[in-house]
């Protein structure tokens, strides 16, 4: 099954334990997420390339697994993975969080304004995974 979902027991008031930004009652992500169990993606930034694996993603953005520890925020990227097997999504993003230590990084990246081929195959992606997961998983994921 290509979805991840969180335990019910992390969420409080309905929102996922560590969404909410310190101070701030509201939810920090506005977009259903999706946790793939395997999703490659290759990261660009000028003539660098690193094969990274993509944690969850959404329609704004996207958390990054194994990105090389160098990078820091406001950085811009190009993000390019192949969804549901045919359809590629290529586009830019921009760094919003870094955490990192010597060896790898886990970064967030807001996915900025791309094609709108890039934004259908992402929606079809999303739809796909949420839709056809289980009515308690599909719930946990939004």
């Amino acid at each position: 099954m290509a979805l991840k979902t969180r335990n019910s027991k992390q969420f409080e008031d309905g929102v996922p334990s560590g969404a909410r930004q310190a101070g701030c009652g509201a939810e920090r992500r506005g977009q259903p997420r999706v946790y793939p169990s395997t999703l490659s993606a290759v990261l660009n930034s000028g003539d660098q390339r690193w094969v990274v694996m993509i944690g969850d993603i959404s329609l704004s953005g996207a958390r990054i697994l194994n990105a090389p520890p160098d990078l820091a925020v406001g950085d811009s990227l190009c993000l390019a993975t192949l969804l549901c097997g045919t359809d590629t999504m290529t586009v830019p993003c921009t760094i919003v969080r870094v955490e990192a230590n010597e060896a790898h990084a886990q970064i967030g990246v807001r996915f900025e304004a791309s094609k709108v081929a890039q934004n259908e195959a992402l929606d079809r992606y999303l739809r796909a995974h949420i839709d056809g997961a289980e009515p308690a998983e599909r719930a946990n994921a939004r």
